[in-house]
């Protein structure tokens, strides 16, 4: 979009000569507001079909009045300007979007009010300026155009003017188009068109020109730049001619004539989406005496008055008036068996935290004459519109849309606790949660807080007992307790425990190899309970006094030079 308040006046120009139609502002001055002009380029459209714009100077003076007339007055093919601005300006469009700035000598303050028209028959333009408000001295003056010197200096020649003259009718309407033609001076992309409309010998176009002579009434552009469309015309016959208008609006001499017969005008009927619900279709169009064809040639005639389809297709529909046959309207006629199902907000939830009484839940869809219904079978309705209030218990609930009486097939929502796995499992020296959809995630060591560090796993070489948190869909879950051994060494990898679990004392064997152990117990919180030291003997076996240990889990430390295992032990 282009900015602009307090009712600012624009221009419409083409100011580059792209085919495509800028915009310019006039920022004009008052008691409460002071602003600059403003030149916008007509980037074309954008993916949406939609204008795009770019400022490309917006330094131009504010004007007294709004009076501003754009014309090519130096015949280098593009299109300058002046300004009602206080002093007088001439802006002469130098390419690549830059402007030359002229300032008039001996205007009077206030003469800032001007036409182009030419008054020395030269072939360029001047501009007459009106005499000023607050002054009796002041007369109206013409400013004798004298830029253009040298060899540019010869009169601008008229254009040439359009031919290959085309005009072809349909629904929209009947197009007139034309080759470009050229110029001395303006580029093809700069030049418009004006064109005249002649029925039974009358000119019934308004433009800019004598409609018989072609003499150019009033310097300004031509009303049509490559097309024009006309509708709306009475039935019959009509002839046409077109005039080229250069950037100095110099109108060319017509062009051949060209002729067209303007039909009735298609009957009203729009593409067309239909659900069926097994019922029979009639269709209907707004005009007289319509008639239904499968092809764009109007040969196979499908229906006349009403139409009834049964499948997907398109067809061609034409009304006769006063015994004339109009154009036809194509129309596209989808039929669906159902409407769509109806989507459920993506952000709503559908579970809650369990156990959790008293709770509820909103259920919401997007969809047209939304229903809500406790069973599949569509016989249990709860309620309507685009949302329920449900009890945060295990059920299902279905939803539909009707569109033209017609309903579609329900979406089922299940209403549930939040699903969750936040079991442990070990890997070397690595812990997992199977939960992996978490948000955040917490871990405990011996019943401590861990570093934070919101992974779904934890690597450790600490042994002991732990324990994740989870948060995950507005719920809280935690883990049962995970007691952890490190990976055992190599050496010590054959000492025996047993009996585990005990209900008594426990026993270690060591293998030969070892020549001393140091053993330390202790609990699941970390706690030590009991320490030894074993030199090396010729006992390879040695007791634990575990009988009087209150029952759960304990750890077996067994540290022999570099290397250490641990055992867990059960006590029952």
């Amino acid at each position: 979009m282009i900015p602009s308040s307090d009712g600012h006046p624009i221009r419409l120009v083409d100011y580059n000569n792209d085919g495509w139609t800028d915009v310019f502002i006039l920022r004009k001055y008052t008691s409460s507001y002071i602003g600059n002009g403003e030149l916008y380029k007509n980037q074309g459209v954008d993916a949406n079909g939609l204008p795009v714009f770019i400022l490309v100077k917006g330094d131009f003076p504010s004007v007294n009045i709004n009076d501003c007339e754009w014309a090519d007055v130096d015949h280098d093919g593009d299109q300058d300007f002046y300004l009602g601005t206080t002093p007088f300006g001439i802006y002469l469009n130098e390419g690549n979007d830059s402007f030359s700035e002229y300032i008039p000598p001996f205007v009077y303050y206030d003469q800032n009010q001007g036409r182009l028209f030419d008054f020395d028959n030269d072939g360029d333009l001047d501009i007459y300026l009106r005499g000023p408000y607050a002054s009796t001295e002041g007369r109206a003056i013409v400013l004798i155009n004298q830029i253009i010197v040298g060899p540019s200096s010869l009169p601008n020649q008229a254009p040439q003017p359009p031919t290959n003259l085309l005009a072809v009718q349909d629904e929209k309407g009947m197009h007139l188009s034309w080759k470009a033609a050229t110029d001395d001076l303006t580029p093809s992309a700069g030049l418009t068109y004006d064109v005249v409309l002649y029925r039974n010998g009358k000119a019934i176009t308004k433009a800019f020109l004598d409609p018989f002579t072609g003499n150019r009434q009033k310097l300004a552009p031509g009303r049509a730049l490559s097309k024009l469309t006309l509708k709306n015309l009475p039935v019959g016959a009509y002839t046409w001619k077109v005039q080229t208008v250069d950037a100095a609006y110099r109108g060319s001499a017509f062009s051949m004539v060209g002729d067209f017969f303007f039909k009735p005008e298609a009957p009203l009927i729009n593409d067309t989406l239909i659900y069926r619900c097994g019922r029979e279709i009639t269709l209907k169009a707004i005009g007289e005496k319509i008639e239904w064809f499968k092809d764009q040639k109007l040969t196979i005639k499908l229906a006349s008055g009403t139409f009834q389809p049964r499948v997907t297709q398109v067809v061609y529909v034409t009304q006769t008036k006063n015994n004339v046959q109009s154009v036809a309207n194509k129309v596209t006629i989808t039929i669906l068996e159902r409407p769509e199902k109806p989507v459920l907000d993506a952000n709503n939830r559908y579970t809650y935290c369990n156990p959790y009484t008293g709770m509820t839940l909103i259920l919401q869809a997007a969809g047209e004459n939304l229903k809500w219904y406790s069973d599949k079978e569509l016989q249990q309705p709860i309620n309507s519109g685009t949302w329920i209030s449900v009890p945060a218990e295990e059920k299902k609930y279905f939803v539909t849309q009707t569109i033209q009486n017609c309903e579609s097939l329900p979406v089922e929502i299940n209403v549930g606790p939040t699903p969750f796995d936040a079991r442990i499992f070990q890997k070397q020296d690595t812990l997992f949660t199977a939960e992996k959809y978490g948000l955040y995630y917490y871990w405990y060591l011996n019943r401590q807080a861990l570093p934070y560090e919101n992974k779904s796993f934890l690597k450790t070489k600490t042994p002991g007992t732990y324990k994740v948190f989870i948060y995950k869909d507005g719920c809280y879950f935690q883990s049962e307790e995970f007691v952890f051994t490190s990976s055992q060494s190599r050496v010590l990898k054959e000492v025996q425990v047993y009996p585990n679990p005990s209900s008594g004392d426990v026993f270690v064997k060591f293998p030969k190899q070892v020549s001393s152990v140091e053993i330390k117990v202790t609990d699941a919180l970390g706690s030590q309970v009991y320490q030894t030291y074993q030199q090396k003997s010729t006992a390879a076996l040695l007791q634990v006094p575990a009988k009087q240990w209150k029952k759960g889990f304990y750890f077996l430390h067994l540290m022999s030079g570099q290397e250490k295992v641990i055992v867990k032990v059960i006590l029952k």
